[in-house]
């Protein structure tokens, strides 16, 4: 670390004391740009806790050693707010803006310890640069007040506020409630930067900046750390249940010669039923044919009986006219007789017997 500190030429020494120090200096390599060194002295406030979330709210370079921690930064000198309010001509909109950007920027130091945001909270750390508000966030320690309260930080915020907001003395339709709400502030209502925030948001409906920041990021680190375990396990645990269910598919899936079987009992089953409705359709015809046939068999035989009733009628006509001339006329009507008797036994056993 001292040879890191030899590289550069010191201009002013702004503050040296127990706590480090802090210079205005030049790499002897590079006189073009000024810059403002921090050389602090670790101890139980400014430890690796401090550096992790210094780390997180500034683009400075950081290095540091067992025993040291060395912040640079380009050397600027921006106007401080206070300054800016007073010289320039700040409207009541815009002062309501200032406010909200202060807040948002606070809620970035909620990490911190109370000694810590005692020393970033202070008006001669916020600066106005292009007309934004910026927090320098310089590491100016004259003091560290291990017994400070998180009221005493609250009042520091509190006298910030008032005199952007001009003691609440805007062109507004809201300047009831910002009197209201400092009045709260003042009395010591609020104990966190994100209720304080959240309070003043509110009035104008403004959208928070920033999800709820725990007092240690290694909790952070922990959830998210937990969550993807959580997340590998449960794609494991889905993983598992797909190759489970794939295997229960296979197993229950018949096999080619199965399959085959199972084809062959569905013919089977097929051409018993096509069997059943040949016979059934089969039966329809047969009874059909044989309804058809006594029909005809009907009709023939009264065709027999009709002729016979003729040919007895006819007969019996003949025998009145006249007497029989000779004795062939008997043998006649036997042969007829018999005639029928042959045919209609002829068709009865063509037609009834098996």
């Amino acid at each position: 670390m001292s040879d890191m500190l030899s590289e550069f030429k010191k201009i002013n020494i702004y503050t040296e004391n127990e706590y480090g120090s802090v210079f205005t200096a030049k790499k002897e390599d590079d006189e073009s740009k000024k810059l403002v060194v921090f050389n602090i002295n670790k101890n139980d406030i400014i430890d690796e806790n401090f550096i992790k979330n210094y780390r997180l709210i500034t683009d400075y370079n950081i290095c540091e050693d067992e025993n040291k921690i060395v912040v640079i930064t380009e050397f600027k000198k921006p106007k401080l707010l206070f300054t800016y309010l007073k010289d320039e001509y700040v409207d009541s909109k815009n002062r309501i803006l200032i406010v909200k950007d202060f807040f948002e920027k606070l809620l970035a130091l909620e990490n911190f310890s109370d000694s810590i945001n005692d020393i970033l909270v202070d008006s001669n750390q916020l600066v106005v640069e292009n007309d934004k508000l910026i927090f320098n966030n310089y590491l100016f320690i004259k003091n560290i007040n291990k017994d400070i309260k998180r009221e005493d930080i609250i009042n520091k915020v509190y006298k910030i506020i008032k005199v952007i907001l001009n003691d609440g003395n805007l062109n507004t339709d809201k300047k009831d409630d910002i009197i209201s709400y400092l009045e709260r502030v003042e009395n010591n209502e609020f104990d966190t930067f994100r209720r304080l925030a959240e309070s003043y948001y509110s009035i104008f409906e403004f959208e928070m900046p920033y999800e709820e920041i725990v007092e240690n990021p290694e909790i952070i680190e922990d959830e998210i750390l937990n969550d993807e375990i959580s997340n590998k396990e449960l794609v494991e645990e889905i993983i598992d249940e797909e190759k489970n269910y794939a295997s229960d598919e296979i197993t229950t899936k018949p096999d080619l010669n199965d399959k085959e079987e199972l084809i062959e009992d569905e013919l089977k089953d097929d051409e018993i039923k096509v069997e059943k409705v040949y016979e059934e359709v089969t039966k329809e015809n047969v009874e059909i044919n044989d309804v058809k046939e006594n029909k005809e068999d009907e009709i023939i035989i009264n065709k027999i009986y009709d002729n016979e009733n003729h040919q007895k009628i006819s007969a019996k006509k003949v025998g009145n006219k006249k007497k029989r001339k000779n004795s062939k006329s008997p043998l006649l009507w036997i042969m007829f007789i018999l005639l029928g008797i042959i045919t209609a036994g002829y068709y009865y056993i063509f037609h009834y017997l098996p």
